[in-house]
C-alpha cells in the first residue's frame, strides 16, 4: 500500500520524509519510517503507543479521510441540480448522463460529443399528416426501426405516389412482410412463392429420371415434343411466371401496402379508449421489426417446397 508521506517525519530519527526516501512501514499501525532507522532500532518508533488511544494508526485515519470524501463527493452530486434531455425519439425527458433512453433505448447525442443526433423522421416535419390524422411522429413510433428511409416514402405515398417501391419486396417477398409483423401478406406471398417452387419441382424430376445432362438436350427436347418432358415443362413455365409476378408485384407495391397496414393499424388503436402511454406502448408491439418472424417466413420459403414435395411427388 503506498501512503502519502509528505509533512511526516520518522519517528526514530525525526528527519522528515521524502518521496524518494527508502520508506519501510510499520505494520501495525502504519507508521513510516527510514527503512535504516526501523532496521537499526529493530522496532517500530511508535511502539510505545500500539494498543492504546494514541497509536498512530495511519491506516485507519486514511481510510476515514477517503469515506469522508466520498461522501462529501456524493452528497454534492445529489445536491448538485439534475440536467434531463429529450429523447429525439420517444421525447421522453431523462438525465443527461444517461448514455441512452431508458425509455426506447435510443443512444444519448448528449453525453457524448461522438455521438451525431440521428434525423429520426428523414427530414419530414414531425407534425406532418401522414393520413388519417396521423403525424409522422406518432407513425415514428409504430415503424420503430428504419423511420428515417420509411417516413419520406410514406409521405410520397399519402400525397399521391402510385408505387412503393421495395427492395426487401422485390427479392424476399414474405420475408418483407413477415419481418414487418404483416402477417396476413406474408402468409399470402409466402404461398404463392411455394407454389412456384413446386411448380418446378416436376421438371427437374423429369430432366433426372430421363438422363438428360445439359441444357441443350432439355431444349431439343422440349423442341421435339417429347411428351414425357412436356408436360412438367408446361408447369415449369407457369411456375416461373407466377414466381416473377409474385416479386415484381410486392417490389413495386410492398411499401404502399406497408403504409396502408400502418395507418389502419394506428386507427385502430386510436379508436380505443387508452391513455398516450398505453398507445404508445401498444405501438410498439403491434409495429417495430420482427426478427423472428423474418426468419421463420426465411425458412418457410425455403424448406417448406421439398418437404411438401417429398409426400406429393
Amino acid at each position: 500500500m503506498s501512503f502519502q508521506i509528505k509533512g511526516q517525519s520518522c519517528p526514530v530519527c525525526h528527519a522528515y520524509l521524502f518521496e524518494d526516501d527508502d520508506i519501510a512501514v510499520c505494520s501495525v499501525c502504519g507508521a513510516p519510517h527510514h527503512r535504516e532507522c526501523f532496521v537499526n532500532a529493530g522496532k517500530c518508533g511508535m511502539d510505545a503507543f500500539h494498543g492504546t488511544e494514541n497509536q498512530y494508526d495511519l491506516v485507519k485515519k486514511r481510510i476515514a479521510e477517503e469515506q469522508e470524501k466520498e461522501t462529501q463527493e456524493k452528497q454534492a452530486q445529489e445536491e448538485r441540480p439534475k440536467i434531463q434531455v429529450e429523447c429525439s425519439y420517444c421525447h421522453k425527458r431523462y438525465d443527461i448522463k444517461e448514455k441512452q433512453c431508458p425509455y426506447c433505448m435510443t443512444p444519448n447525442g448528449y453525453s457524448r460529443a461522438t455521438v451525431i443526433n440521428m434525423d429520426f423522421l428523414g427530414g419530414v416535419d414531425k407534425n406532418e399528416d401522414l393520413g388519417e390524422g396521423h403525424t409522422a411522429d406518432e407513425v415514428k413510433n409504430f415503424v420503430g426501426a428504419g423511420t428515417n428511409r420509411t417516413i419520406p416514402k410514406f409521405l410520397s405515398i399519402k400525397n399521391g405516389a402510385k408505387l412503393g417501391f421495395s427492395f426487401w419486396g422485390l427479392f424476399f417477398p414474405a420475408v418483407k412482410f413477415a419481418s414487418r409483423k404483416m402477417y396476413k401478406e406474408a402468409l399470402i406471398a409466402g404461398a404463392f412463392e411455394i407454389a412456384a417452387v413446386l411448380l418446378l419441382l416436376p421438371l427437374s424430376l423429369a430432366i433426372e429420371q430421363m438422363g438428360y445432362e445439359s441444357y441443350k438436350e432439355v431444349a431439343d427436347a422440349v423442341y421435339a415434343g417429347v411428351p414425357d418432358i412436356m408436360g412438367a415443362f408446361n408447369l415449369a413455365t407457369v411456375g416461373s411466371i407466377l414466381y416473377g409476378l409474385v416479386r415484381i408485384l410486392c417490389g413495386l407495391f410492398g411499401n404502399k401496402l406497408y403504409y396502408k397496414h400502418v395507418i389502419s393499424a394506428m386507427s385502430e388503436i386510436r379508436s380505443m379508449n387508452l391513455t398516450d402511454e398505453e398507445k404508445y406502448q401498444l405501438y410498439r408491439k403491434k409495429g417495430g421489426f420482427s426478427i423472428l418472424g423474418m426468419f421463420v417466413a426465411f425458412a418457410a420459403v425455403q424448406y417448406l417446397p421439398s418437404i411438401i414435395a417429398s409426400f406429393i411427388l
